[in-house]
């Protein structure tokens, strides 16, 4: 069976760490991708400690402090595992996800090293690094990609490129592979792809042929309202898999067909979700996924 995880970002309505751990197990998730913000906030810079306290309602600002990392990966590393969750991978600050491909600076750099260090004491198996802003270059996002390998390689985890549609850099999947080549970073890099930002990006299933799945660290399913393809944004205009205007099913059956046998993550953005009971859209994202993977693995 595929494995499947929940990116906690999908019922961020529920505040409650321990709480969303119990809804994705019992909703029947095997694993979870969590944020720095839920499990040691402290870690964070100042930007992103602002805006886990006015966007995620986040009031132990000095949970889990940098030097206290280790401590705090463990416990929720124990709490996941007493729920049979494996946790796959962690989502650093928006901040530090905005400008490090473009700058790393001292306070960027920090985020992401403590990030890593707490993404080893939760035993996750690689840092998400999504590309989020239009400045720099290719050359220089793979240049700092390569400067982050190392502290990643110390911390024993892995790099996971994503391509984001919306962006004018690097949206697309070809322009990720070049970015992974010229960072030279082997196996301590890879690729993070997005059903959203895929499709978001103008690019369809045909060109997934020849995609080298072994690069792949996860795949995140979702799908995207009925919007005009340039009015999408990634953070509010995803829907539940089958439920939107993309070919996930395609999408999915493309990778699968072409050897891919990793997790796939359910990872949805949307306000008008949020609103919802947890329990409730916890299991509904389990269960459209996990209908929509079937029928991809036919």
């Amino acid at each position: 069976m595929v494995e499947l995880l929940l990116n906690t970002i999908t019922i961020r309505q529920e505040r409650d760490l321990a709480r969303k751990l119990a809804l994705a197990a019992a909703s029947g998730f095997s694993g979870v991708e969590l944020w720095a913000h839920e499990v040691a906030p402290g870690i964070l810079g100042e930007a992103d400690r602002r805006e886990a306290a006015e966007r995620y309602g986040v009031t132990d600002l000095d949970g889990g402090r940098a030097h206290e990392h280790d401590a705090a990966g463990a416990a929720v590393r124990v709490a996941a595992a007493a729920h049979g969750l494996s946790i796959a991978g962690i989502c650093p600050g928006s901040n530090a996800a905005v400008r490090w491909h473009d700058s790393l600076e001292p306070e960027v750099l920090g985020s992401l090293e403590r990030t890593m260090a707490l993404g080893a004491a939760l035993g996750a198996r690689y840092v998400l690094l999504p590309v989020l802003g239009a400045g720099g270059t290719l050359e220089r996002t793979a240049e700092h990609l390569a400067r982050l390998a190392e502290p990643a390689r110390r911390c024993g985890i892995a790099l996971g490129l994503e391509p984001v549609g919306h962006v004018g850099k690097c949206s697309r999947l070809d322009e990720a592979l070049s970015v992974l080549d010229m960072a030279g970073a082997g196996d301590t890099a890879g690729l993070v792809l997005d059903a959203f930002h895929f499709f978001r990006a103008g690019q369809h299933v045909g060109d997934l042929a020849g995609c080298p799945v072994e690069r792949l660290l996860v795949v995140h399913v979702n799908d995207a309202l009925d919007l005009p393809l340039d009015a999408l944004l990634g953070h509010r205009h995803r829907a539940f898999p089958g439920a939107g205007v993309f070919d996930v099913r395609g999408f999915a059956a493309a990778l699968i067909e072409a050897g891919y046998r990793g997790a796939f993550s359910v990872e949805i953005m949307n306000e008008e979700y949020w609103t919802r009971d947890a329990q409730d859209l916890c299991r509904e994202a389990h269960d459209t996924s996990r209908a929509l993977l079937a029928a991809a693995a036919g």
